[in-house]
């Protein structure tokens, strides 16, 4: 079993949100990929048909593009703002954790539990946090610098067998 305790500070909120805005890249080229064909393909109109229809093909085309494009900038705001009408007990304090084969048990000051394997479905590294993630798209963050080599490896082995 490996027990941590984890502080929750600024740099972990920050990693938290750096995690949770890089995550979705997948979604964010396929919209850009998404964006550019349709602009293409309004610039194809605009050249090929009627003139009263390539005004408004080209209007349409401009505000698709800065539609998507003011989507896209604006989820580190949207996280940002669920981050901060979280509970203040949520985004401070400290976290214990207690990893075995089993699950992941956790304690705060707001409360404990314990997770089985199956309610996780995504980990990963990020700086020098590991992160986990659950079916509720919610984050455990654990820092690598409390930990001794040794568990660091037991961890990665843990996750990578029961997680994925």
């Amino acid at each position: 079993m490996i027990n941590c305790r984890v502080e929750v500070t600024e740099e972990l909120l920050e990693v938290l949100r750096e995690i949770m805005l890089r995550r979705n890249k997948g979604r964010k080229m396929a919209a850009v990929a998404v964006t550019g064909i349709l602009t293409l393909y309004f610039a194809w109109l605009a050249l090929t048909v009627e003139t009263e229809r390539t005004l408004r093909s080209v209007l349409f085309a401009v505000f698709f593009v800065i539609t998507v494009m003011l989507v896209l900038s604006m989820r580190g705001y949207f996280i940002d703002q669920r981050t901060k009408r979280m509970d203040r007990n949520l985004t401070s304090g400290y976290r214990i954790y207690h990893i075995d084969e089993d699950g992941i048990g956790f304690e705060s000051q707001v409360g404990s539990g314990r997770d089985s394997w199956d309610a996780y479905r995504e980990w990963g590294e990020f700086r020098n946090y590991f992160y986990l993630k659950n079916v509720a798209n919610q984050f455990v963050l654990i820092d690598e610098d409390v930990l001794s080599e040794e568990e660091i490896k037991e961890l990665r082995r843990i996750f990578s067998e029961r997680i994925g």
